[in-house]
């Protein structure tokens, strides 16, 4: 009997035998397996014109008869769930029941953890619960129905969050369920799952719609990790895909939201591109020498200087996953990019960028730019932004605030194909330096720049510089107190034909050398307020200045100027100059200074100093008009100045002292 005892009691306890009506609590254990769970309890709990026969229990199942009398009859049992191990684990699924039955289950939800009412979930916990069978399709004939209810338990996986705040989201899923949740809290769009140690969790498929999380067939711990960002090397820092081995070969660069692993393992080269050195992001160049730059979370870079720099062979450049609200700089990020046709930065936040200083410098392929939502509200300096991008046509800057920025110079230099430029919206009243804003955009036939305000400047040397199909500009209201320097203003700007420049302050201007060069077609300009008391050199000033007809010159104050060589060489149609007051003490140059002025015949040169003179070569070389010229006793040539040529095919051989 005894025997018989010990087996039973091993049956009923410890094995998967069926039992009846067993009740087991308090269980503790020193020692347990680390999954370990049963059904330890059946019983009727109540019934509505129905009943029960010999129903018994195995670990995962429940077996026997009920009878339903009605079609409305339902027999509803109470079920004990007991957890002998230390693993969580929760009810996956119950199975088995008949056809035309169906099965209710309440005080559980499916897939959720088998915990007691004191919220213990493994080591001796118990769990009770409720299941209600009825018909779902009435048998007017059989009453007794034989069930099977299989009971499927599943480890429970612990989910954590790493920067979301938990706002009730679920703290664990069963195994290979899904994890879902709705977002309650302001949480961003992008989060991965990690394993409880740090790796990748093993899936990849998850979706984010209407602000609810689907995270599908979890089989593990799960960490659910935010990070709004993470930030990009910079190109300066560490290793970094620019070098020498790659730099010329890359032919297009993609940033994407994941790390292919396969992908960076199989790699002609791959790089840490996170500032942290955590691995972040990953860059990897494939065998098509396709750069991609991935990473799980957000890319943020707070300086992109030159992060493009040189890369002659890229052809396009794919922004997704970049967050560039925090870049404060974007010096020359594209510089030298000589095979990039289109850029699409619709997606950039340059909201506090400061420095846009020769952005797309020496993009001499590109040919369309999409600004997108471009901010420019911080940037103080434009430098080069467009520089030598020789195959733009059009731009439209209208969207640009410039209220903050003060340097200007070369922003459009040999942009040689641009035909339309927009700038409407254009501030420069803070601007000091437009040296060759626009040098050489030689198809840009105007350009409207009415709203111009030039009051802090102090460069506006070769601004215009190579303009030759530029028919007129508007800079009567170009206010130019503060300038020091013009040389080039209008220089090779051949189809021009009036300039002007009556409300021009050059009191504190130093340099006009080469100012009119080559503006060939000009036939009038107003220098009338002119004041050069500070002006040094005034050497090409007119040469090739082939249509003006008439210049009065003599309020002109030269008396700190030093170089005069071809000052109004070519001139051609000049047949009326006057330079009464000219004081040339300091002049040491004046070679080619009337070479080629072939319609003069008489020039008054009484006030010409020339003690310091060093340079007379081709002086009045094919000045073939001209028939006297005028000096006083301070015309004095010494003999160590060069005076080769000096008269050559001109109308004189000599000067006339009066």
């Amino acid at each position: 009997c005894l025997f018989i005892l010990l087996v039973v009691c091993s049956i009923s306890i410890g094995y998967t035998a069926f039992g009846s009506d067993t009740s087991i609590s308090n269980i503790v254990a020193d020692v347990r397996i680390a999954s370990d769970i049963r059904i330890t309890g059946v019983s009727m709990y109540s019934s509505s014109n129905g009943g029960v026969n010999n129903i018994e229990y195995d670990v995962d199942s429940v077996l026997g008869n009920i009878n339903l009398k009605g079609f409305n009859s339902t027999v509803t049992l109470q079920v004990s769930i007991t957890n002998f191990g230390n693993e969580e684990m929760g009810l996956w699924d119950i199975t088995g029941i008949p056809d035309n039955l169906y099965r209710s289950i309440s005080g559980y939800e499916l897939k959720t953890k088998l915990c007691d009412s004191s919220g213990s979930c493994s080591l001796g916990s118990i769990t009770s619960f409720y299941i209600t069978i009825g018909y779902d399709s009435y048998d007017a004939v059989t009453k007794d129905h034989d069930i099977k209810l299989d009971f499927e338990f599943r480890k429970m996986h612990q989910v954590t969050y790493t920067g979301i705040t938990n706002n009730g989201y679920p703290t664990s899923v069963i195994d290979g369920g899904d994890l879902i949740f709705t977002a309650t809290s302001n949480i961003p769009s992008k989060i991965v799952a990690f394993t409880s140690t740090g790796e990748r969790y093993n899936y990849d498929d998850y979706s984010y719609v209407n602000n609810k999380f689907t995270f599908y067939e979890v089989t593990g711990d799960v960490n659910l990790k935010y990070q709004s960002k993470t930030v990009l090397i910079t190109s300066a820092e560490g290793r970094h895909f620019k070098e020498a081995d790659y730099i010329d070969k890359i032919k297009s660069v993609e940033f994407v939201n994941y790390v292919d692993e396969i992908a960076v393992k199989n790699a002609l080269k791959s790089y840490d591109l996170s500032s942290a050195q955590d691995k972040s992001i990953i860059a990897w160049i494939d065998s098509n020498y396709k750069l991609w730059i991935g990473s799980d979370w957000l890319m943020s870079g707070y300086i992109l200087n030159e992060y493009f720099h040189n890369m002659s062979a890229v052809e396009s450049i794919t922004f997704n996953n970049i967050d560039t609200s925090s870049a404060y700089t974007m010096y020359r990020m594209f510089y030298g990019c000589s095979s990039l046709k289109t850029l699409d930065l619709s997606m950039f936040n340059t909201v506090n960028v400061n420095s846009m200083h020769g952005l797309f410098m020496g993009c001499t392929s590109l040919t369309s730019i999409n600004f997108g939502n471009f901010k420019t509200a911080k940037v103080t300096t434009f430098l080069a932004m467009f520089k030598n991008c020789s195959s733009l046509t059009n731009l439209d800057l209208s969207s640009f605030d410039t209220s903050k920025s003060t340097v200007f110079q070369e922003m459009f230099a040999n942009a040689t194909s641009l035909t339309n430029i927009y700038l409407s919206n254009f501030d420069t009243s803070k601007g000091t330096s437009f040296m060759g804003m626009f040098m050489y955009c030689s198809s840009l036939k105007n350009i409207d720049l009415s709203h111009f305000s030039t009051a802090s400047a102090t460069d506006i040397s070769v601004m215009f510089r190579g303009c030759h199909s530029l028919e007129e500009v508007d800079v009567s209201h170009f206010v130019t107190s503060s300038v020091t320097r013009m040389e080039y203003l209008f220089a090779e700007c051949r189809t021009i034909t009036e300039l002007d420049l009556s409300n021009f302050d050059t009191s504190g201007v130093t340099r006009m050398e080469y100012m009119f060069y080559d503006a060939r077609s000009l036939e009038e300009v107003d220098l009338s307020s002119f004041n050069t008391m500070n002006v040094t050199n005034m050497k090409h000033m007119f040469h090739d200045a082939f249509e003006i007809t008439y210049l009065d010159l003599s309020h002109f104050d030269t008396s700190k100027v030093i170089e005069m060589a071809s000052m109004f060489q070519n001139a051609r149609a000049l047949y009326y100059l006057d330079l009464d007051g000219f004081d040339t003490s300091k002049v040491t140059r004046m070679d080619y200074m009337f070479a080629g002025a072939t319609s003069i015949d008489q020039l008054e040169l009484q006030s010409f100093d020339t003690s310091s003179l060093v340079n007379a070569n081709y002086m009045f070389n094919g000045a073939s008009e001209l028939s006297k010229i005028l000096v006083s006793n301070s015309w004095v040539i010494s003999s160590e100045c060069k005076t080769s040529n000096m008269f050559l095919n001109s109308g004189v051989s000599k000067v006339t002292y009066v």
